[in-house]
């Protein structure tokens, strides 16, 4: 079982943020195989390098995909069309949000194939905050929504977009995905049925 890590756009490295380098070590300390790595077109984010990505790290039906900001967008996508385990989503959006960066990755060229996303994974845990200053709660509303039944959202008061070195981890997230995949592998590799 894997962790694919997926930064927001205008990362020079995967390690920008406290929280991601405590992320990363934590799910190593519970014996995950971890990809936390800086993405090829790390300021724009564009989609035609960033699945070339996920295609070259081998991102399978047993691949955990967290995306922060931009990497959740690019989670979304790949998972409309690909299997994938489960996804994490931090600060996750559906539209461009009115940025001409945005809109330049390709994300948003294309309606959002939700059912696709909702039959190809597992799980879904979403995270945000009431005081993003990127995106707006109704962005998060609608990709919780979207990703149907089994989205659990977790929104928090002062967090911001989580772009600040003012906290070392999110609140919740490793246990969560901790919880959420012992739910569905008994022995290790097998799902339940």
């Amino acid at each position: 079982m894997k962790v694919v890590f997926l930064s927001g756009n205008d990362f020079i490295s995967w390690d920008k943020y406290l929280w991601i380098k405590n992320l990363r070590n934590d799910l190593i300390k519970l014996g995950f195989e971890v990809v936390f790595e800086t993405m090829p077109d790390s300021i724009l984010a564009r989609k035609e390098y960033w699945f070339k990505y996920l295609e070259r790290v081998g991102v399978d039906s047993e691949t955990v995909l967290i995306g922060f900001s931009s990497g959740a967008v690019c989670a979304m996508r790949w998972a409309e069309f690909n299997l994938v385990l489960g996804l994490v989503l931090i600060s996750p959006c559906y539209t461009d949000t009115g940025c001409d960066k945005e809109r330049a990755s390709g994300y948003f060229d294309d309606d959002w194939n939700w059912s696709g996303i909702s039959s190809n994974i597992k799980f879904s845990l979403v995270f945000s905050s009431l005081n993003d200053d990127f995106i707006c709660q109704n962005e998060f509303d609608v990709v919780c929504s979207g990703l149907g039944d089994g989205c659990e959202s977790f929104k928090f008061e002062e967090l911001g977009h989580f772009n600040s070195n003012d906290f070392e981890r999110i609140p919740f997230l490793v246990g969560s995905l901790s919880e959420k995949l012992d739910s569905y592998f008994i022995g290790g590799n097998k799902f339940k049925k």
